[in-house]
C-alpha cells in the first residue's frame, strides 16, 4: 500500500539524485580537462596558481559546487601537481557503477551442498 508507493518514490528520488551527481561529475572531468587545455596556451593560469589566486582561476569553469571547494583547498607546489591532486579528487567524487555479481567461475553453478553431495559420491 502507503509503504510500497513511499519506497518507490524514495527509490526513484535516489536514482535520480545519483544521475545529478554523475552529470555534475563528468562536468567537473570536462571542466578540468579545459582547465588543463587551457594552461598550455594561457600562462596567466599557471601564474595565477604561484600566486595563490587559483580560486578565481576555477570559477571560469563549470565544476560541481563540492568539487570547485575542494579545488580551493589543495596545496600544490606546481600547476602539474594542482592539476594531479584536482584529477584525484575529481575521480574520487564519481559515483560507483553498480554491477550484476555474477558467481565466480571457480565456484562452478553448484552451491556449496551441492559440493558436498558430490564429494561423498566420487
Amino acid at each position: 500500500g502507503s509503504e510500497a508507493l513511499g519506497l518507490l518514490l524514495f527509490n526513484l528520488y535516489r536514482q535520480k539524485s545519483e544521475r545529478h551527481t554523475q552529470k555534475e561529475i563528468n562536468m567537473s572531468m570536462q571542466a578540468l580537462n579545459q582547465l588543463v587545455a587551457r594552461s598550455i596556451i594561457d600562462p596567466t593560469i599557471v601564474k595565477s596558481h604561484s600566486a595563490g589566486q587559483i580560486d578565481d582561476v576555477i570559477a571560469d569553469f563549470e565544476f560541481a559546487p563540492e568539487v570547485r571547494k575542494h579545488l580551493g583547498g589543495l596545496e600544490a607546489n606546481s600547476f602539474a601537481e594542482f592539476t594531479l591532486l584536482a584529477y584525484r579528487v575529481v575521480k574520487a567524487a564519481e559515483v560507483p557503477v553498480r554491477s550484476i555479481e555474477l558467481p565466480s567461475p571457480a565456484e562452478g553453478l553448484f552451491g556449496d551442498e551441492d559440493t558436498s553431495d558430490r564429494e561423498h559420491v566420487a
